[in-house]
């Protein structure tokens, strides 16, 4: 009889885990059969940005120079992000400058993520570093000490 009841708990337990699977599999490919909910999340999620692309370093004399950008301040109260730049000597990896290139100021009606801008090229020219962002904006900064010569900076 204990047999019994273990074949038959087993069973359940079985039968569970099968329709979990089976409710997630029908989810995932005919949302329309559960109300389109899915749909509407698929939807929303695609339009959020992935973040930047993968920018190369730049190399200038013993310098490494790398973009990043940050969101600043989401627990301290401030509401912007930063096109960042930054140089490490490229044998020791020791920081060597740090510059905010630019500055987004965040609309609190729209997502932040739509509003981010990021540095998509870094290049050398004419013994200066050249910085563009996703606006197309040419940021041009002495390579040796992070200085933005850009003249009037870019503002948001």
């Amino acid at each position: 009889m204990k047999k019994m009841i273990y074949i038959i708990i087993g069973l359940i337990i079985v039968g569970t885990l099968c329709v979990l699977v089976y409710m997630r599999y029908i989810t995932k490919h005919s949302p329309s059969i559960i109300g389109g909910g899915y749909d509407q999340a698929m939807a929303a999620e695609s339009a959020k940005r992935s973040g930047s692309k993968e920018v190369s370093p730049v190399f200038y004399k013993e310098l490494k120079i790398i973009s990043t950008y940050e969101v600043i301040g989401a627990e301290g109260g401030l509401n912007e992000g930063s096109g960042r730049v930054i140089a490490f000597n490229k044998n020791t990896d020791k920081l060597i400058w740090e510059t905010i290139v630019y500055t987004v100021d965040y609309d609190s009606a729209e997502e932040k993520d739509v509003q981010d801008v990021y540095i998509t090229k870094l290049s050398i020219e004419n013994d200066k570093l050249i910085v563009i962002d996703e606006l197309n904006r040419r940021h041009e900064l002495n390579p040796l000490t992070g200085e933005n010569e850009t003249f009037p900076p870019y503002t948001d």
